[in-house]
C-alpha cells in the first residue's frame, strides 16, 4: 500500500485543489509507479472525508482509457464531495 511521504502530502493536496483530479491521480501513479489500488488509499490519506465508496471509485476507474470502468467524468462526480487538506 502506498504511503505518501509526509513532506509530499501538501504538494499533492495543492495539485488536487487546482487541477483536474484524474490528471493528478495519473501523475501520482507515474511518480510512485503504482496502480489504482494504491491510488485509492493515497486519495483517502489526502482527504478527511474519504470513505470506502470513494476508494472503490478509484479502484473502478478506467485510468488507462481502455473503455472498462468509470470514465474521468464519472470519477470526478463520485469524488466531488471530497475536501483535500492536511490534518
Amino acid at each position: 500500500m502506498l504511503q505518501l511521504p509526509e513532506g509530499e502530502r501538501s504538494r499533492w493536496i495543492d495539485l488536487l485543489r487546482g487541477n483536474p483530479l484524474p490528471d493528478v491521480l495519473r501523475q501520482m501513479a507515474a511518480t510512485y509507479a503504482v496502480g489504482r489500488h494504491d491510488l485509492g488509499f493515497a486519495l483517502a490519506d489526502l482527504s478527511p472525508d474519504a470513505m470506502t465508496q470513494h476508494v472503490q471509485a478509484v479502484w473502478m476507474w478506467d485510468s488507462e482509457g481502455n473503455g472498462r470502468g468509470l470514465t474521468d467524468h464519472q470519477l470526478v462526480e463520485e469524488l466531488a464531495s471530497l475536501r483535500f487538506q492536511l490534518d
